[in-house]
């Protein structure tokens, strides 16, 4: 997590092949996202499953991030997503 210009810059969530299925970033995206509602910040992100082919690809990424709330960031590449406070 990097703060910049009012907002949160959500960098990555990697884990182990073994971790995968167990909810461990969900409950990272969970916390995450309650700090940034707690402060008024937005948070941006960026869905890139870094070529690893045992994990979400881009379109499964959206989806997963989608369900926190986080949309397309309007004037950014495709792959670029904003979640703005609640």
């Amino acid at each position: 997590l990097e703060p910049f210009d009012g907002a949160i810059i959500f960098k990555s969530i990697i884990g182990g092949e073994e971790d995968r299925g167990k909810g461990i970033g969900t409950k990272l995206l969970k916390l995450v996202t309650d700090l940034a509602d707690k402060h008024k910040v937005a948070i941006t992100a960026s869905v890139n499953p870094f070529g690893n082919p045992k994990g979400l690809n881009t379109s499964q990424l959206k989806k997963w991030y989608g369900k926190f709330g986080f949309v397309p960031r309007k004037g950014f590449i495709d792959t670029e997503i904003i979640r703005e406070p609640k």
